[in-house]
């Protein structure tokens, strides 16, 4: 909860040291060291697991996230295919396919991999992973309206599963999508009725809501007094795992300022606290872009690419960037390649067409 996750590391190894015949340990140590970013640590950790149990699908599942990471993404569906052929009716394992298909740009193929897991769900859990999965692809696509239905679905099964404090704060996380579907006083009239709902101290979530529906409306002095509030909150409860949303508000605080150099300084902190996120490359290529600093632009957005093909943000990042170079052609692919995979954006701004 503090995020002081070498902290966790070292507390398991103890555990690990006397208790080796629990081998979960193993997976549990791995995935702190992929959230750090330590990728080949966290390989030899999952490794360890899988050679002891070679017939746990769970031995393919961690190391294809891994390779998922590092945008290995035919090493990663062999891994699943192998896990697979141990459990063919897997829901979750049919998921994590799905969501390789998305990250390739295969859309067809993840939307009906997500339509077979949700016919096939018997449980209000498993309703929600699925619909969760449908609403994050047509929000990947930028079919904001789209994904907001399946929201709305995916908010009955949650709500099935989760005590009142979680609904809420659920619900405040994605307040976004209902800007980006043109419903912006929906957003904003949930948010004033969530904040008056909410009760000292389970109020401190609040500002992690305003954080996210301020910046998609791009209002600069509320977004920062959310992220200011957030700060606090933080500093009063230690709950650090937070930071990286904190952290990312106030990157957009100074890039909507236009104040590239604080922007910069923002996400690189950002990436240092969530390394394995493959947007934050493109956030700082875009403020590199504005600096004038073309080359290095292009290699962070090409970062994000490697690992998420069919990003459109990043392709329509790049295509401004190979503009600004004088490159006219490969600008024109890449801007064809966003209009297929995602919204056209100015700033985080989603177009009308892309609301439909």
């Amino acid at each position: 909860l503090q995020d002081d996750r070498m902290g966790a590391v070292e507390k398991l190894e103890e555990v690990l040291a006397l208790n080796p015949a629990d081998l979960g340990l193993l997976q549990e140590i791995g995935s702190l060291y992929q959230e750090l970013g330590d990728l080949e640590t966290a390989r030899s950790y999952f490794q360890r697991y899988a050679d002891e149990n070679p017939e746990d699908k769970e031995s393919f599942t961690a190391l294809a996230g891994l390779d998922r990471d590092l945008g290995h993404h035919a090493q990663a569906r062999q891994l699943y295919e192998r896990a697979l052929l141990l459990e063919p009716g897997d829901a979750q394992l049919k998921l994590a396919v799905a969501a390789l298909d998305r990250d390739v740009g295969d859309f067809d193929a993840a939307e009906e991999g997500y339509e077979e897991a949700l016919a096939a769900a018997g449980t209000p859990t498993q309703r929600f992973r699925a619909l969760r999965g449908l609403r994050q692809l047509h929000e990947y696509r930028g079919s904001y309206r789209k994904a907001l239905e399946y929201l709305q679905r995916e908010m009955v099964e949650f709500d099935a599963i989760q005590p009142p404090l979680a609904r809420v704060q659920f619900r405040l996380l994605t307040l976004p999508l209902y800007i980006r579907a043109g419903q912006p006083e929906t957003a904003l009239a949930m948010l004033d009725s969530m904040a008056a709902q909410l009760q000292p101290p389970m109020n401190s979530v609040v500002p992690l809501g305003q954080i996210g529906a301020f910046e998609a409306l791009e209002r600069v002095p509320e977004l920062e007094a959310a992220v200011d509030s957030a700060r606090a909150m933080m500093d009063r409860t230690g709950l650090n795992t937070v930071e990286s949303t904190v952290v990312w508000g106030r990157g957009r605080v100074h890039e909507l300022r236009g104040e590239w150099e604080d922007a910069i300084a923002a996400y690189q902190r950002e990436r240092e606290l969530s390394p394995t996120d493959p947007e934050i490359p493109t956030r700082l290529g875009r403020c590199y872009r504005e600096q004038g600093d073309l080359d290095r632009a292009e290699l962070l957005i090409q970062e994000t690419l490697r690992a998420r093909p069919p990003f459109g943000p990043g392709h329509l990042e790049l295509a401004r960037v190979y503009e600004a170079m004088g490159r006219s052609s490969d600008a024109g692919v890449r801007a064809a390649t966003d209009r297929e995979t995602s919204c056209r954006r100015r700033r985080g701004i989603p177009c009308r067409a892309a609301r439909a």
